[in-house]
């Protein structure tokens, strides 16, 4: 593909039950909007979108049932808007978000039965909206979360049914 950049909108990759991968939208580097993905049964791989490197919205990765990682995300460090990483039922960590330093809207991680730990998430040093991490079925620990609360986010925070300390 020889698209570079999405400068009119949003990435938007929905309710494609059959799509498996990404590709040929690896040169992509520039989305003026948002990037959703959501909701594409048997979507297992992110990676061609990790060149873009600057996004004007929100990042959602929700209701994929068979993506194990979110290896591959757009390698930001900037949200502008809102993350959403929900419902998510092979996905295990969320390391791939460690480059991320600034969310300006809601972050919120939610119903991804498999997480043990907030891993990934320690670097972001600005968070513009709420907190939400809930129905995490094997989320022990809440501790990026709270480290990130004793150095000065400011938000609102819902966090609840989760297993452990992270309630």
């Amino acid at each position: 593909s020889k698209i570079t950049s999405l400068n009119v909108g949003d990435l938007f990759i929905c309710y494609n039950n059959l799509l498996l991968d990404l590709h040929g939208l690896n040169n992509i580097t520039t989305v003026s909007g948002s990037v959703s993905i959501r909701n594409n049964s048997l979507l297992n791989d992110l990676s061609p979108i990790n060149n873009i490197t600057s996004l004007g919205g929100d990042l959602i990765i929700v209701y994929n049932d068979s993506l194990q990682t979110v290896n591959g995300i757009p390698d930001v460090t900037s949200i502008p808007g809102n993350l959403r990483v929900q419902n998510l039922p092979l996905l295990t960590n969320l390391n791939p978000l460690g480059n991320i330093t600034y969310i300006g809207g809601d972050l919120s991680i939610g119903y991804n039965p498999l997480i043990d730990n907030l891993d990934g998430l320690e670097n972001i040093t600005t968070l513009g909206g709420s907190l939400t991490v809930r129905n995490n079925d094997a989320l022990q620990t809440c501790i990026p979360v709270n480290y990130a609360a004793s150095h000065g986010w400011s938000y609102k925070a819902t966090i609840e049914y989760n297993l452990g300390t992270c309630q």
